[in-house]
């Protein structure tokens, strides 16, 4: 008797759901171990085994050296031509299953077997890239990307026949086609039923690692905290990622992208990405997360709509939602790396960085800052170092892009130094100042990224002089610093280091 079928393959935006048992108990706040867990990073190449990390030492051994991949920074393994691994697992006459796999399928071939248990000679239940089999149908899925994706399968008998002889467990291949071409990052293999929470976990883990989209699931923590809303949230479902370090949920992303890391929009912790996410070497607070996900609108169509004067012009129809959650995740400097290659071929024409901490996706002209892009590379990817998201301790920001040209960037920005410069005691031995925004409703974010580490004063003064906020900071060459003025007008920001300083005018509305 089938009680429960669940399977769902997220990144494709498919679902297949059939549950008629939901089993609620204590929450586990850690995943639940496996009866097998493989993970692509956990390979030992000198004696060419994959480890189990479960602790049931259900190590898979290669009989020739495996090639290395990735998905979403995260390893990965390259399989090609090879049999199935076989799992010593031997079901019982009522048993379940639950397994997870995060994989990316060759596109050279119809159809690859991902797994299966077999029963006895006749009785097997696969996932296969293209189709499903339990024991009493097949389905064929209706949807098929060669993306990477998660697929999920769990499935519960009673009173079926086990010939022990024939019962195993198959890996990287299945029983109605042998083998697995492709990437696998992870396996994860329960032989129990799983509880609601345990089963978000689990999600949640997976697909921030591994950069692939929930449709149907809200992202969680180790402590029930919601992360990412999918029902509040639906208009930005499209490739969902995130960064953040949940330490029980063995979360450490640092560097993402959506679409198993496919997507045009990338991000990084720090001022460069890395091949791999564990090589990026910046530490991250447990408990802190960014979130974002785009409405899956073009990057391509902007806005040249002039009628309207209260909201900024010529911005990319993809808009995109950040939401934040710890404490100190607003402080996180980030860089952001847009593919554009086709607008990069035209030499006249740059992209902006556009950020609404209010989140409002409209984009007002008098709450909203805009960013230059500092770097261009061969490829066409646009850069922004040195990001900070939700500096006005919200929740949300939204962003997009802004086509600009590089002649009136250029022009803005001569006009903008030539004001900003101080007239007394010289200019600092900066490469970069940002305030922003200003004008603004009474937050200011202010960036200073020196030559090198010096230590910094900043304050700021009133139309009287008066000194209304002041910070000392000290031994970095690069600082972000947020203060909120409570009341309307014009106040002047001082920046001072080894005697030089920099004064910029700020406006309150």
């Amino acid at each position: 008797m089938n009680k429960i079928m669940f399977f769902v393959k997220l990144s494709v935006c498919f679902l297949f759901f059939i549950m008629s048992k939901n089993n609620f108990g204590q929450r586990n706040s850690q995943i639940p171990t496996p009866y097998l867990w493989l993970k692509a990073d956990s390979v030992n190449y000198e004696q060419n085994y994959w480890t189990d990390l479960s602790g049931h030492n259900h190590h898979v051994y290669f009989n020739s050296p495996v090639d290395s991949g990735k998905i979403n920074y995260q390893p990965s393994l390259k399989f090609e031509t090879t049999n199935p691994f076989t799992i010593p697992y031997r079901p019982k006459k009522k048993d379940v299953i639950c397994m997870f796999v995060v994989y990316k399928a060759d596109t050279t071939q119809k159809s690859y077997s991902i797994w299966s248990v077999q029963l006895d000679s006749s009785k097997y239940i696969e996932m296969n890239s293209h189709f499903v089999k339990t024991l009493y149908r097949t389905d064929t899925y209706e949807e098929i990307k060669h993306t990477p994706v998660i697929n999920f399968f769990s499935h519960e008998w009673i009173n079926q026949k086990i010939d022990t002889t024939y019962a195993h467990l198959n890996i990287c291949g299945g029983d109605s086609i042998k083998s697995f071409r492709g990437l696998i990052a992870e396996i994860l293999f329960y032989n129990r039923n799983l509880k609601q929470k345990d089963l978000v976990k689990i999600f949640t883990y997976l697909a921030i690692k591994h950069g692939i989209t929930l449709q149907n699931i809200d992202y969680k923590n180790s402590i029930d905290t919601i992360l990412w809303d999918v029902t509040k949230n639906k208009l930005f479902s499209n490739e969902i990622a995130g960064i953040g370090k949940d330490i029980k949920l063995k979360i450490n992303q640092k560097q993402t992208a959506g679409n198993g890391g496919e997507s045009i929009l990338k991000i990084t912790v720090g001022n460069r990405f890395y091949n791999l996410n564990k090589e990026n070497p910046h530490e991250l607070n447990d408990g802190d997360f960014l979130i974002f996900g785009d409405n899956g609108e073009s990057l391509y169509d902007f806005n040249n709509d002039t009628s309207e004067t209260s909201f900024i012009k010529n911005l990319s129809n993809r808009r995109w939602l950040v939401k934040r959650t710890g404490n100190t995740a607003h402080t996180i400097p980030t860089t952001v790396m847009i593919a554009a290659p086709e607008i990069a071929k035209d030499t006249t024409a740059t992209l902006n960085l556009v950020i609404s901490p209010s989140a409002n996706t409209l984009f007002p002209t008098d709450s909203c800052f805009i960013l230059a892009s500092d770097s261009l590379d061969s490829m066409g990817n646009f850069y922004f170092h040195n990001i900070h998201w939700d500096t006005d301790i919200s929740g949300t920001d939204a962003f997009t892009f802004q086509l600009d040209t590089i002649q009136a960037m250029t022009q803005r920005s001569s006009l903008i130094n030539l004001e900003n410069d101080s007239t007394t005691d010289g200019n600092l031995n900066a490469i970069k100042i940002q305030v922003y925004p200003n004008p603004s409703k009474g937050v200011f974010n202010v960036q200073v990224n020196l030559i090198k580490s010096e230590n910094v004063n900043l304050f700021v003064q009133d139309e009287t002089g008066k000194t209304i906020y002041q910070r000392n900071l000290y031994n970095s060459n690069y600082y972000f610093e947020s203060f909120q003025l409570n009341s309307k007008g014009v106040y002047l920001l001082n920046i001072e280091t080894n005697k030089k300083r920099k004064n910029i005018k700020l406006v309150v509305l």
